[in-house]
């Protein structure tokens, strides 16, 4: 796990949707995150979390998955897993205040906003030239 050391940030938005709060300065306490997502390998190891869904894109029940991230799990789901390995879900405030980083950019990668594109890795953006998109 990564120590995320304790801060304050701006958090929220002024320009999207009803359900965005305003920006507002909220701190948060140092916390430990996991730096990347669980596996469906690892989501297998707990004997006592339900199994996610297996329809559309879930990686559930796929064979050669078993290191992709687990998906289609529900709050409940995810929070079981946790418990079963000692850990908790962040918070909102930790989760996006871990994913802006120290600088406190708009998006993890910066200031600058996405392009449509969907996939990063593959064709149709200048680090993936030549990349075939992945599964």
């Amino acid at each position: 796990m990564l120590a995320i050391p304790a801060g304050t940030f701006r958090m929220g938005a002024n320009d999207v949707g009803d359900d965005a709060k305003p920006v507002h300065a909220v701190s948060v306490a140092a916390f430990c995150m996991d730096p990347t997502e669980v596996t469906v390998a690892a989501y297998k190891g707990c004997t006592s979390c339900s199994a996610p869904s297996t329809s559309g894109a879930c990686n559930w029940g796929v064979a050669g998955r078993d290191n992709h991230p687990i998906n289609c799990v529900d709050w409940n789901q995810a929070t079981a897993f946790c418990s079963a390995v000692g850990k908790r879900l962040p918070t909102e405030e930790e989760w996006e205040y871990a994913a802006r980083g120290t600088p406190a950019w708009k998006f993890p990668w910066g200031n600058t906003p996405p392009s449509n594109q969907l996939c990063w890795d593959g064709e149709g953006n200048d680090l993936g030239t030549g990349n075939p998109p992945s599964d």
